[in-house]
Order: structure tokens, then C-alpha cells, then sequence
């Protein structure tokens, strides 16, 4: 039987594997496209198209995550500058876990 785990410890998880990912693919396109552009001019197009075709992949994923409560998109409907705390619309802050239920006390048992 495998442990009860928190899926909102599991979802938080998720999400900042995604914003570390998403942070260091924009670096890694800027780095890696300066890079290439004093090594070998002509792949620079490349390099860089490639690079943020992934760093665009992590930040829509990003703007994807749904907040573990409600289902909602956990940034709104616009992502500003800075990351938030909270979901927007239920108001829950990053790294709360699920609430004791008694119904998901079988779960707990070995």
C-alpha cells in the first residue's frame, strides 16, 4: 500500500520545479545565444529560436498551474511581474497543505 501523500504538497512541488525550470531556460537563452553568437555567428538564429521555444514552453506551463483548492488558473487572468504568494481566486498561499479530512482517515492507516 503506498503512503497517503498531500496533493497540495504534491502540486506545490510541481510548481516550483516549473518556475526553477522556467527561470533557468530564459538564462540558459540568453547565455547560450551570447555564446554562440561569439563562437559561430550563424547559429544564432538557431540556438536562440530553440532555446525559447523551450524557455516559452515552461513560462505557459507556468501560467497553466492550477491552484490545488479550486481548480482555478493560480495566476488569474493576467501574470504580472513578480510571482504571487496566493491564488488569485481562492486566496490560498503557496505551501498550505490540505486540510485534515475525516473521510481520508482510511488513507492514513497501514
Amino acid at each position: 500500500m503506498v503512503p497517503w501523500a498531500d496533493p497540495y504538497a504534491v502540486a506545490w512541488d510541481r510548481l516550483r520545479k516549473l518556475r526553477r525550470r522556467e527561470s533557468f531556460s530564459f538564462v540558459a537563452t540568453i547565455v547560450l545565444s551570447a555564446a554562440s553568437g561569439l563562437l559561430v555567428p550563424p547559429l544564432v538564429p538557431f540556438v536562440f529560436g530553440a532555446l525559447a521555444i523551450v524557455s516559452g514552453f515552461y513560462s505557459i506551463a507556468v501560467t497553466r498551474f492550477r491552484c490545488p483548492r479550486c481548480a482555478s488558473f493560480f495566476y488569474g487572468a493576467i501574470r504580472g511581474r513578480r510571482p504571487p504568494k496566493k491564488c488569485d481566486t481562492c486566496g490560498i498561499e503557496i505551501g498550505t497543505p490540505k486540510p485534515f479530512d475525516p473521510d481520508d482517515a482510511h488513507l492514513e492507516q497501514g
